[in-house]
């Protein structure tokens, strides 16, 4: 069987030992020994008394399910291997993931940080070239030159502040960092705020422009106010920006727990191939006749829109004009909505008096703080000023005003803790809180910790002397 031919009259039993190398004093057993080659067979050496014996069982079948067998361990055993390789990987890949997270995480917060930051290092001082140029305006007794110089400062700034606005809200965006507050709002306002602030753009260009409010619409809707405003601002100051001739036009309709909103103008209008792109993010339409924009404005509209659950279309004709219309959910609410809630400010009830005699600025700003101090001399108030919010809880608390202007970004201590610690102890009467910021949880976070109103620079007289005054009244 080994290949070992025993000598003619050998006894094949003396060779057996060389054979298989074992002693055969005690039986053994030799698995799947091969013969020839070509079969297997167990065998089985034992003795019996003077004799050797030698059992050969055929193993051919066993084998083949041992060969399986072992294939499919050593199979098994791989993928053990490969799976613990994979899952030491995964492990790897997770920590990697993580890091990166936190990384994005951190990077995110110093991005919201630095816009923050970027929203009210260039509000503030706009807030003051606006409502500078706002008082040489309504200034009597102004020749011409200079009223058309305060108009063209007016005008830059405010095209400076959106532009800015809309860089900061492709920010937002990008980041998903625009938050959505559903709550009631009175449309006719919202409409009436929007001719106020846009119907002298439209006469500085001796354009018609007309706001009409079906009769159907409800007074009270449900939507988020903030942006709707910001959507009706951007179409509409489009529309009186593009439009040289002619009209521009807002029709505001509601059916099936929907508002529709129309804008309409005679501008140039927009060609068939740039229908498509108007909305993309910094595309402008062959820059019409030199008017320059960051191309973000209609971009940010259809993203706001869509975040309102609502959807935008558009048709219009070259040289005859365009129609932008909005669908979007507000369904009507029964819930009551001050006539003049501008900026969603928390209704306090009270008793009625004419107005206050003393008013508290705190405002880390000088520049800022003489403006304030202008638009409320000129309201007739009596005022006190705080350069922090440290200092202005100390005056609050010891002069006890009548109400508390209060800037959110100070030293030493911010706005909305400053109005915080002075609601702990006690302070009870109004506190508007004055910022930079668009975002709904800073103005959340403001009504919270106990601010009334909440005021977005840049700021007119006529807005925030109504916001005082009202919110006077109110508290009486």
């Amino acid at each position: 069987m080994s290949g070992v031919t025993p000598s003619v009259g050998e006894d094949a039993r003396d060779i057996l030992p060389l054979l298989y190398g074992m002693d055969l004093a005690e039986p053994a057993t030799i698995r799947f020994a091969n013969v020839n080659d070509a079969h297997v067979f167990h065998v089985h050496l034992f003795r019996d008394g003077d004799e050797n014996y030698v059992l050969c069982i055929p193993a051919d079948d066993e084998k083949a399910r041992t060969t399986e067998l072992q294939q499919v361990a050593n199979e098994v055993r791989l993928l053990n291997a490969q799976q613990q390789r994979l899952v030491q990987e995964l492990e790897e890949a997770r920590s990697e993931l993580e890091t990166k997270r936190a990384d994005a995480q951190r990077a995110s917060m110093v991005k919201s940080r630095f816009i923050a930051s970027i929203s009210h290092e260039f509000r503030t001082p706009l807030t003051s070239v606006i409502g500078y140029t706002e008082l040489l305006l309504n200034e009597s007794g102004q020749n011409s030159d200079v009223l058309a110089h305060a108009k063209a400062i007016s005008r830059s700034a405010r095209h400076l502040l959106s532009m800015v606005d809309n860089i900061l809200d492709q920010a937002r965006i990008e980041e998903g960092n625009i938050a959505i507050r559903i709550a009631p709002l009175n449309v006719r306002q919202v409409t009436d705020d929007i001719t106020t602030m846009l119907a002298p753009l439209a006469a500085e260009k001796f354009i018609g422009f007309g706001a009409f409010v079906d009769a159907k619409v409800p007074r009270v809707i449900s939507t988020d106010e903030v942006r709707l405003r910001q959507i009706l601002v951007n179409l509409v100051g489009n529309a009186i920006k593009f439009t040289d001739a002619g009209e521009v036009n807002l029709e505001i309709t509601w059916a099936q727990d929907k508002l529709i909103v129309v804008i309409s103008d005679t501008g140039p209008g927009i060609p068939e191939d740039q229908q498509l792109l108007i909305f993309d993010a910094f595309h402008r339409v062959n820059d019409l006749d030199g008017k320059r924009g960051t191309g973000l404005g209609l971009n940010i509209t259809a993203r706001l829109v869509e975040l309102l659950g609502g959807s935008i279309e558009l048709e219009s004709q070259p040289g005859v004009g365009s129609r932008f219309e909005l669908v979007l959910k507000a369904p009507e609410s029964q819930a009551a909505v001050a006539a003049d809630n501008i900026y969603g400010e928390r209704k306090v009830m009270g008793k009625s008096r004419k107005h206050a005699q003393r008013i508290l600025i705190a405002e880390d700003d000088p520049d800022l703080t003489e403006l304030l101090g202008l638009f409320l001399t000129r309201g007739g108030y009596e005022l006190m000023m705080a350069e922090d919010g440290e200092q202005a809880v100390k005056t609050a608390l010891k002069e006890q005003p009548d109400l508390v202007l209060m800037d959110v970004n100070m030293p030493q201590m911010d706005g909305l803790s400053a109005a915080r610690e002075l609601r702990k102890k006690g302070f009870s009467q109004p506190i508007l809180a004055l910022t930079a910021s668009l975002s709904v949880n800073d103005r959340d976070q403001a009504f919270t910790w106990g601010c009334d109103g909440y005021l977005v620079k840049p700021i007119s007289m006529a807005e925030l002397l109504s916001s005082v005054e009202r919110h006077l009244h109110e508290r009486g």
